[in-house]
């Protein structure tokens, strides 16, 4: 808390089809995104590409969008996946004290 004012709470923001990225703003969040794909150097890709109407998502997606946790669901040290909301992940990384802003959920992955 800074100021008397505390820290914004992270959210998950769908950035086009098939990326979904958390944190405080969307801004922080694109330029985080841009990074990570490779788009520093625009002359390599069309930066424009890299977004469809993104977007902060609502409560009721938070509460209806599923995060599957691991493959067929199998977490890497052997222990069950499953499925939770994209809420209950995203309380799950605050708790963790994952940074921000950060990757969230793919159709791709």
């Amino acid at each position: 808390m800074v100021g008397g004012m505390s820290e914004p709470k992270p959210t998950v923001f769908q950035l086009n089809e098939f990326d979904w990225w958390a944190g405080n703003d969307l801004e922080s969040v694109k330029a985080a995104y841009l990074k990570e794909m490779g788009y520093e150097d625009s002359r390599l890709m069309d930066v424009r590409d890299a977004f469809d109407e993104p977007h902060e998502v609502s409560d009721l997606d938070m509460e209806r969008l599923k995060f599957v946790d691991g493959d067929d669901p199998i977490n890497a040290d052997g222990a069950p996946g499953g499925t939770r909301t994209f809420r209950e992940q995203l309380n799950l990384m605050i708790d963790r004290g994952e940074a921000f802003p950060c990757f969230f959920a793919s159709t791709e992955y």
